[in-house]
């Protein structure tokens, strides 16, 4: 077995370096996941108190009762001083975080009712969908958000009808990724 230069190893190392940093920037290319854009439906379910939301350089979404500014180190939004803040689940796009605020509306149907999501269930049969798969609850939204029972709805009159005939109160479409859809989401 012939010894290998030390120039030589490092030309191969190199090589080789290279190939593998191209195949994975290809791969990313091509599973680049879409991210969420940020809209009124995080406040969905909260307390009221939480009146504002901004995602941060790392693309986690950060609630708060009072207005944010960005951080003294660049990498995220801070509350006013005496603000409350929490953090959402889930990470969103941050092509232009640092003006990623959003204030929550004060819309009756965001804030003062339960059917949210549900109405828009109602939008998408009533605008010709056939089925519309979603999470289903008795209880409420949140309800059905948390425990994530799938039912497929075909109908609604009183109640949301799954394909099996039983009837729902509460119906949360879907995304092909499992997360709620929304009316502007939907096209609606």
């Amino acid at each position: 077995m012939s010894k290998i230069k030390k120039s030589e190893l490092l030309d191969i190392v190199r090589e080789q370096g290279s190939a593998i940093i191209n195949l994975l920037q290809r791969v990313t290319l091509l599973e680049k996941p879409q991210l969420k854009q940020l809209d009124q439906s995080v406040f969905n379910g909260l307390d009221e108190k939480w009146r504002f939301a901004a995602v941060d350089k790392c693309g986690e979404v950060w609630y708060s009762t009072h207005k944010t500014q960005p951080s003294v180190s660049g990498t995220h939004l801070s509350p006013e001083p005496n603000a409350n803040s929490m953090q959402a689940e889930g990470y969103y796009d941050t092509s232009n975080w640092q003006n990623s605020l959003i204030e929550r509306s004060t819309a009756k149907e965001l804030t003062g009712s339960d059917y949210f999501y549900s109405n828009t269930t109602s939008a998408l049969l009533e605008s010709g969908s056939k089925l519309v798969v979603c999470f289903v609850s008795n209880l409420s939204e949140s309800d059905a958000l948390d425990e994530k029972h799938i039912e497929v709805i075909t109908s609604v009159d009183t109640e949301f009808n799954d394909s099996d005939g039983y009837g729902w109160q509460y119906a949360v479409p879907i995304n092909n990724q499992g997360e709620p859809l929304t009316a502007a989401e939907a096209g609606l």
